[in-house]
């Protein structure tokens, strides 16, 4: 039955001349284009999280950044790769003005393991 639809809508005009098939219009507001910083942080930390590769100046740029998503990124990174200085870096994003980021936070802190991370939960729930 598809094979038919398909073939009719290739099939000649009254003319003989082929008319391709038409491509439904593209959506008029795909919203705003995310800031090149965003998608370069962005890419960057799924990068050195694949590779588990850490590079603290990387992940302390992206925790400063004003987007909370690459906030929450940065924070999950940290806590995958497990790096030197991770939960001194995260530990801050407990307090962070977005409860999104708060809890990647939290859940980071977890990722590193460290028994010193549980006084800045601790902290937190006080």
């Amino acid at each position: 039955m598809l094979l038919a639809a398909g073939m009719l809508a290739i099939a000649p005009r009254a003319d003989g001349a082929v008319q391709a098939p038409r491509r439904p219009p593209a959506p008029a507001n795909r919203g705003p284009a995310a800031p090149p910083d965003r998608e370069r942080l962005a890419a960057a930390l799924l990068a050195a999280e694949d590779a588990r590769r850490w590079d603290s100046a990387l992940v302390a740029e992206a925790l400063r950044n004003a987007d909370a998503l690459i906030r929450s990124r940065a924070a999950l990174a940290a806590g995958r790769i497990r790096g030197p200085g991770a939960q001194a870096l995260v530990a801050p994003l407990l307090r962070d003005r977005a409860p999104a980021v708060q809890a990647d936070a939290a859940f980071a802190l977890g990722l590193l393991g460290d028994a010193s991370g549980v006084g800045s939960l601790a902290d937190r729930l006080a």
